[in-house]
């Protein structure tokens, strides 16, 4: 059966999602749960696109043109975060968060490998470390 809603939101709209789980293994940060479900949701839409990027990475690799980008690294600032976040965490909060998220295995980050002047961070989400933690709640 489809699921219905009783409200129209527009197909743009920002959401926070916080999750039970996220919570409970983040030592009850709301913001690193938050921020935890943002890094999920941004995973998965790349996972989405991961498909058609490798389809097109054969075809370029024949045609000598550049590979198209099929990681599933994350451009994100903490302004992006906290834009994400709807302004919910401030700055310092969100980059404690974020520490956070890196010291338990949850994330990794990187600067950018192909742009050395690119100062904005990738973050990748652990997907395994993340499953394994929910798994022994």
């Amino acid at each position: 059966m489809a699921k219905t809603h009783c409200i129209s939101h527009p197909a743009s709209a920002q959401i926070v999602i916080i999750r039970e789980e996220y919570l409970a293994i983040c030592d009850k940060n709301h913001c690193a749960a938050a921020i935890l479900n943002i890094f999920e949701y941004w995973t998965d839409i790349k996972l989405g696109q991961r498909e058609q990027a490798q389809a097109e990475n054969e075809i370029a690799i024949g045609g000598n043109a550049p590979p198209v980008d099929d990681s599933l690294w994350i451009y994100k600032s903490i302004p992006d975060l906290k834009k994400e976040l709807m302004g919910l965490f401030g700055v310092s909060k969100i980059g404690k968060a974020v520490d956070l998220l890196k010291s338990k295995g949850f994330i990794d980050s990187r600067n950018n490998p192909k742009y050395g002047w690119d100062r904005t961070l990738q973050y990748e989400f652990k997907t395994e470390n993340v499953q394994k933690a929910i798994h022994t709640l």
